[in-house]
């Protein structure tokens, strides 16, 4: 299996570099919320692929 390519969000979720503050958080809420409404919108459009 090879690394999941995210190229329509950005970075892969996990690629924190390790830091999980609340300030770094804040510095990439933009991108988190943008990824969260993304996959949020797939998911309306494929409803048997979400049990």
């Amino acid at each position: 299996m090879g690394t999941a390519r995210w190229p329509r969000y950005g970075r892969a979720p996990d690629d924190h570099g390790g830091d999980r503050s609340t300030a770094n958080l804040e510095k990439h809420k933009a991108l988190l919320i943008g990824t969260r409404d993304g996959i949020n919108a797939w998911m309306q459009g494929h409803p048997d692929d979400c049990r």
